[in-house]
């Protein structure tokens, strides 16, 4: 009896102990699950929150780059707001001693003007012979002011950031010329002090050039700016011009010597277009009292002497007219042209340069060179 109650017993406490167990496993079970759930209630719950938080991100960066955006539209010019932009204006050059002229610069010649300086075609000047202001040989007074003003031409295809005036043989400095595109014909003006206009002068200047590239290039070609007069510019009121009607003693004591054209005497020089003319006077210049000097040729078959040049325009006039260098006097004419003009023909005729009296009208002085024969033949 008493061994049954003990196996009753042992049971009972085996199966309290399998439901304790049984209870223990379904409770941790459903704490595992619980977690589970939990953990991924917590996950969704966060990568919700970064969805959202990535979207209002995007939304704000394309906020601020659509804002940056239109700021920046705002601000840059358009290409048509650029080309309607308004330059500053070259100023045209006026008369004076620094012209500005219009400066056109053709960029597509440039590269092609700066592979071949030296080529005349692309680098060329022409200088005008001087006009002088009041013309040479006035009579002087304190309020008047001498001007030389030149014609400068650039002749080539290139045009020139510069134009330098170097000075030699004790001329001044000048101030130069800037911007002067190719076939550009400028101004250019000296005023010449009272006290130096009273005196002969001989002032050159050379030429420097500047490309458009401010290279600077000298040539042997270019041209001299030249103010070269052998008298003084402005004059007392006792040497005027036709002031004195009578030549002085040294003019009537003085001789003519032409210099001959041809290099040998057996063989007449053949003229056939303009010809220099060159002459000595051994006494002094006789054009301040009046007096002067007449190219004139004469026919072969005939005996009368004819003028090649208006005589007192060429004595009083200094621009083109006779020039002068030391007992040396000199005039260019066209010969043929001359001759035309008078009704004559080609031929054999000839020179001879004559002492006269040019105001107030030719006469005249008995003072003639020898002559020298030439052909003349029309162009």
């Amino acid at each position: 009896m008493k061994n049954s109650q003990q196996s009753s017993t042992v049971r009972e406490i085996r199966k309290a102990h399998e439901r304790r167990t049984l209870l223990r496993g379904v409770f941790i079970g459903l704490l595992i699950m619980l977690t589970i759930i939990g953990l991924v209630g917590i996950g969704w719950v966060s990568s919700r929150l970064s969805a959202e938080d990535e979207a209002s991100l995007l939304s704000t960066s394309t906020t601020l780059i659509t804002s940056e955006l239109a700021a920046s539209s705002t601000s840059v010019p358009t290409p048509t707001e650029l080309s309607t932009a308004t330059l500053p204006a070259i100023v045209s050059p006026t008369v004076t001693s620094t012209p500005s002229p219009t400066s056109d610069i053709d960029y597509e010649k440039l590269t092609s003007c700066e592979k071949d300086l030296t080529d005349p075609g692309n680098y060329a000047i022409e200088i005008s012979s001087p006009i002088f202001t009041p013309r040479l040989g006035t009579e002087f007074k304190l309020d008047t002011q001498p001007e030389a003003q030149w014609i400068i031409t650039n002749t080539g295809q290139c045009g020139w950031s510069g134009l330098d005036f170097i000075p030699s043989l004790g001329a001044v400095q000048l101030p130069g010329l800037t911007g002067i595109k190719a076939g550009q014909a400028v101004p250019f003006l000296v005023r010449v002090p009272l006290d130096v206009a009273q005196q002969p002068l001989d002032w050159r200047w050379n030429i420097q050039l500047k490309t458009m590239n401010d290279e600077r290039m000298t040539r042997d070609d270019f041209p001299q700016l030249q103010l070269v007069i052998d008298r003084p510019w402005l004059v007392s009121a006792t040497a005027t011009l036709g002031h004195t009607a009578t030549p002085s003693l040294q003019i009537q004591q003085g001789t003519l010597r032409l210099v001959p054209l041809a290099s040998n005497a057996n063989d007449p020089f053949v003229i056939q277009g303009e010809t220099i003319f060159v002459w000595e006077w051994s006494g002094p210049d006789p054009r301040p009292l009046g007096y002067g000097f007449e190219v004139r040729v004469q026919a072969a078959s005939t005996q009368t002497w004819v003028a090649l040049h208006d005589a007192k325009l060429d004595n009083e006039e200094w621009e083109g007219g006779i020039w002068h260098n030391g007992n040396r006097y000199g005039l260019t004419i066209d010969v043929p042209k001359a001759l035309a003009n008078e009704g004559m023909l080609p031929g054999t005729y000839i020179w001879a340069v004559v002492l006269i009296k040019f105001n107030p009208e030719i006469e005249d002085t008995g003072t003639t060179s020898q002559f020298e024969q030439i052909v003349v033949i029309f162009p």
